[in-house]
């Protein structure tokens, strides 16, 4: 039983080996996050302590996916339905926001450029202006697709 459980935890997580699991099954433990619905969760506690493993050696903590997670995901399924080319779409924060909110979503190189774009006055002042909203409108439409670039590629140029 305990192999069949080692090799099942080695299955989710990518990279381990089963007698590696197996080995930690039989010493002082491991940790290891999974993503488990509560079916998968409830027979994996079973198949856990079914290996002898005591229940105080065993936590499990429910993990939500916030609201902000689901949004991500819709937003790069769209970008990955068109073949993980660019497809144009509208980000209201990142317009609003500009290249704070790719700082805050950890693009700093993009976000330092654009910021500089938007705060460092160039010409007169209707320049300055003009390229100030023509950056924020890039923010809107292209921070979408900056963003699935850094989770896909890890990259965060052009």
């Amino acid at each position: 039983m305990r192999d069949a459980v080692a090799a099942r935890v080695a299955a989710a997580l990518p990279g381990t080996e089963a007698s590696t699991v197996a080995q930690a099954l039989a010493g002082s433990g491991f940790a290891a996050s999974l993503e488990l619905d509560d079916q998968t969760a409830a027979a994996f506690l079973r198949d856990l302590y079914g290996t002898g493993l005591p229940p105080a050696a065993v936590a499990l903590v429910p993990r939500t996916r916030r609201k902000d997670d689901r949004d991500l995901e819709r937003r790069m399924a769209v970008f990955a339905a068109g073949g993980g080319r660019f497809v144009p779409t509208w980000n209201w924060r990142a317009f609003i926001f500009g290249p704070l909110w790719y700082l805050k979503h950890g693009l700093w190189g993009k976000g330092l450029v654009l910021l500089a774009l938007t705060l460092i006055p160039i010409g007169t002042l209707a320049t300055t202006l003009t390229m100030s909203l023509a950056a924020l409108v890039y923010c809107g439409v292209a921070a979408d697709w900056d963003e699935y670039l850094w989770r896909t590629r890890k990259t965060q140029w052009w």
